[in-house]
Order: C-alpha cells, then sequence, then structure tokens
C-alpha cells in the first residue's frame, strides 16, 4: 500500500453489518442457535451486495432484492456447523401390526427347558415325570431392534442441503419472516424483507418496555389499542377482561407517561352534557417510538456523564497504570490495597456502564439506522 493512500471507514457497512448481528441475535430467541447460524450465513452472502441499510436507487431494477440460493448456502456454511440439529425428526418407522419381535432365543442366560410359543411367551413343559424340583420362572426373552441404516457418503451432500432447507423453511414460516422465497428459476431463491422485519423487532421492544413499566394489564391494553385503533372507554372493561376501575387507572398511568392519549367526540355542538361525550383512546406507535428514541438519548448522555465523573475520581490510580512503563505489569505488583481496591471498583462500573451504553446504541439501531 502506498504511504499516501488515504483510507476511511465506511459507516454504512458497519451499519448494515450490525443490523446482521441484531437479526441473528432475534431469531437465536426466536427459534434456536443452529437455525440462527444459518441464517448468519444467509445474511453474510446478502451482506456483498447491500451497500447500505436505506433503500437504495441502484436496486430499483430488483423488485425483490438481493438473493442468494440454498446451494449457495450450503457451499458457503461451515462444515463445523451441524445442519441436522434443531429440527425436530419424525419417529422411525414402527413395526407392522401383528409381527413379533425379533427375539434372540440364544442367549446364554436363559434356561435349556425354556419355551416360546406363538405368542411370545416363555413356558415350562408341566407334563415332565421325571421332574423333582418345581419348575423355575421362565426369564423374559431379550428383544432387540435393528438400528437405522447410515446415509451413503453419496447423499450426504444432498442431506446437508435438504437439512439447510429445512432451516429455511422454518425461518420463512416464522411470524417474523425472517425469509421469503423469491424468484422462478428453480433454484430455491431467498430474500429478505429488512423493513418488516426491523417493524416486527421494534415492536418487540416496545412490548419489553410496556411490560415492564406498567405491567401485564398495561401491556395488554396497549396491545389492544395498537391493534383495533381508537376504543371506547366502556368497550375496554369487557375486551381486557379488567374492571373498570383498574382499566382507568392503568390508562390514566399511561396518558401521564405519553403512551396513550384521549379524543374526546361529541354528539352535540354544545358540550354541555358529559353524558354526551364519546372518549376514545388510542395509542399513536411513531410517538412512542420517537418517545423511546428521546428517552434512549437522554440515558446515553447521562451513563457518559457518569463514566467521566467515575473516571475522574480515579484518575490518579488510571494514569498509573497507563504509563508505559506499567502497561505490561499486572496492577496487583505496583499498586497498594487501597489503589488497588479503588482501581477494581472503578473497572466493575466502567463495564457496567458501557454495557448499559451498547445496549442503548442498539437500540438506537433498531429505531432509527437499522
Amino acid at each position: 500500500m502506498k504511504s499516501n493512500l488515504v483510507v476511511s471507514i465506511n459507516y454504512e457497512k458497519c451499519t448494515v453489518a450490525l443490523r446482521n448481528q441484531v437479526l441473528v441475535a432475534f431469531a437465536y430467541d426466536r427459534i434456536g442457535e443452529t437455525t440462527s447460524l444459518i441464517y448468519a450465513a444467509g445474511l453474510g452472502l446478502l451482506e456483498d451486495k447491500i451497500p447500505r441499510c436505506r433503500s437504495d436507487s441502484n436496486l430499483e431494477d430488483q423488485p425483490d432484492g438481493p438473493s442468494f440460493t440454498t446451494m449457495q448456502l450450503t457451499a458457503a456454511l461451515s462444515k463445523s456447523i451441524n445442519a441436522g440439529a434443531g429440527i425436530g425428526k419424525a419417529p422411525g418407522e414402527k413395526a407392522k401390526k401383528g409381527k413379533a419381535p425379533d427375539v434372540h432365543m440364544d442367549d446364554p442366560e436363559s434356561d435349556e427347558d425354556t419355551i416360546v410359543n406363538g405368542n411370545g411367551i416363555s413356558a415350562v413343559d408341566d407334563d415332565d415325570p421325571f421332574a423333582d424340583e418345581p419348575p423355575k420362572p421362565a426369564k423374559r426373552p431379550k428383544v432387540t431392534f435393528q438400528d437405522r441404516p447410515e446415509p451413503d457418503h453419496t447423499d450426504r451432500g444432498e442431506n446437508r442441503m435438504q437439512q439447510v432447507k429445512n432451516h429455511l423453511q422454518l425461518l420463512e414460516s416464522d411470524d417474523c419472516r425472517f425469509l421469503r422465497k423469491c424468484g422462478n428459476s428453480g433454484q430455491g431463491e431467498w430474500t429478505v424483507d429488512f423493513e418488516r422485519i426491523m417493524e416486527h423487532m421494534q415492536q418487540s421492544e416496545l412490548d419489553t418496555m410496556l411490560l415492564e413499566n406498567f405491567g401485564t394489564f398495561g401491556h395488554r391494553l396497549a396491545r389492544m389499542l395498537r391493534k383495533f385503533g381508537k376504543l371506547d372507554e366502556k368497550q375496554l372493561p369487557n375486551l381486557a377482561l379488567m374492571k373498570q376501575k383498574d382499566v382507568r387507572t392503568k390508562l390514566a398511568e399511561m396518558q401521564m407517561a405519553g403512551v396513550v392519549d384521549i379524543q374526546e367526540v361529541p354528539r352535540d355542538a354544545g358540550r354541555q352534557n358529559p353524558n354526551r361525550i364519546i372518549f376514545l383512546w388510542f395509542f399513536d406507535n411513531d410517538r412512542v417510538a420517537t418517545m423511546i428514541l428521546e428517552n434512549a438519548y437522554k440515558m446515553m448522555s447521562r451513563c457518559l456523564q457518569r463514566l467521566d465523573f467515575e473516571r475522574r475520581t480515579v484518575a490518579d490510580v488510571i494514569n498509573l497504570t497507563l504509563r508505559t512503563d506499567m502497561l505490561d505489569q499486572d496492577p496487583e505488583t505496583y499498586l497498594d490495597a487501597s489503589q488497588l481496591n479503588s482501581y477494581q471498583i472503578w473497572q466493575t462500573k466502567e463495564e457496567s456502564l458501557l454495557g448499559q451504553i451498547l445496549r442503548l446504541d442498539q437500540l438506537i439501531g433498531i429505531f432509527r439506522d437499522f
């Protein structure tokens, strides 16, 4: 490389890679590990064809967007991934009705005078006149079942492709529709509708926020308003299976937080009779998403301020550990007990704050960048 070559970071491409990581984690939570690994390999094939997360005019020629085939994904999939795991298997072939199991008569532990009748039940000849001792109880016959034969080596490639296809169909049949089948070339082409998936992820984050802040009843009311639109206050107790008093209390709490709002619809122009006014509650999805973004920015700013404050309280110890002659040494060797304790407390707080900032950054990406 030339010494005067200017290199810059492609932030839009980094955003695409971060979105793929979020989608893989979402698929892992909803379906499973193996399916998420196969989904990550498919997103990796699409990553080279997607310059940025937002729609691009250069991709208008492809109505279905970039895609990949099942054969391409199988070839690019790592051999360390067991594609046969994570998919439920149908039970093996049951024995035909009326067919006796395979009974081995050469059991060395069986008695010599043991007889097996037509029903597979052991018995002893009671008509033996020379039998001095009472017959011993017959031992249970040994039953073995044949194992399922292993597939041929020539069919392993086809079996692996079929296993990968099963995972892709599982991703397609999920409610979030992680994949969509496209193309008529017969090669099993798949594409991803990122906008639809991100809407599902936003709804999932909204549900988590509502459940944590307003409990089960608040989450139930918000989902009903989001699904049915504006609803009369008198209809909510019957639909939500709640008492009218609890409904009004929870709606007032959510209104104070800015999650839901109310609209008055008078039946007459005078507005004199309150009984002639209809109160409609509704849930504004866009406004709540904007509110979540604003709160995320505020929380991230406070975390950064707290991080800076905690760093300044132990600045002397941190500067000591950052010295060039101390970088390769363990802090326990040159710090006293009080300094080491302060440094360890600082590391714990820094890890917690940076983890919270990373989570908030991911939340901002879901609602704004991805």
